[in-house]
């Protein structure tokens, strides 16, 4: 574990029985990780899901700047809003952005989310999610 808040910045495109290396092809950009979950429970219920996640990181940074990484990932995925926009006109794909702040030794992070991350995320009706994780 470091001794340094370190920061990571996620896009997470999400869906339901769809084709991930359709994704990954169309978008031109191979994910850092992909996850598929087939079951879940939810008030002592199980219950089928089959959701996928398409997930690209910035990777965790020694740094305490996360608006850094936020334009890094924005510089990667703005050209691709359209691909997108376009995807999700066919298949219903949920995309999220993840700031993740892992808070080491009392040091604050600095997140400040600039208009063009905001317009993107607009633009890709994508939530941004603030994640701090202390310890």
């Amino acid at each position: 574990m470091s001794g340094t808040t370190r920061n990571e910045v996620l896009l997470k495109i999400k869906c339901r029985e769809c084709d991930i290396e359709n994704i990954t092809k169309t978008l031109g950009i191979v994910p850092t990780e992909v996850q598929q979950i087939h079951k879940c429970k939810r008030n002592d219920e199980h219950y089928e899901n089959n959701e996928m996640y398409w997930i690209y990181s910035t990777g965790k940074r020694d740094t305490l700047f996360a608006d850094l990484l936020l334009d890094e990932l924005t510089g990667v995925f703005a050209p691709k809003v359209y691909l997108l926009r376009k995807m999700k006109e066919k298949i219903p794909l949920k995309v999220d952005i993840d700031i993740i702040s892992y808070i080491r030794n009392k040091q604050s992070p600095s997140i400040s989310i600039e208009t063009t991350v905001v317009r993107m995320a607009y633009k890709l009706g994508a939530e941004i999610n603030v994640i701090l994780q202390f310890g």
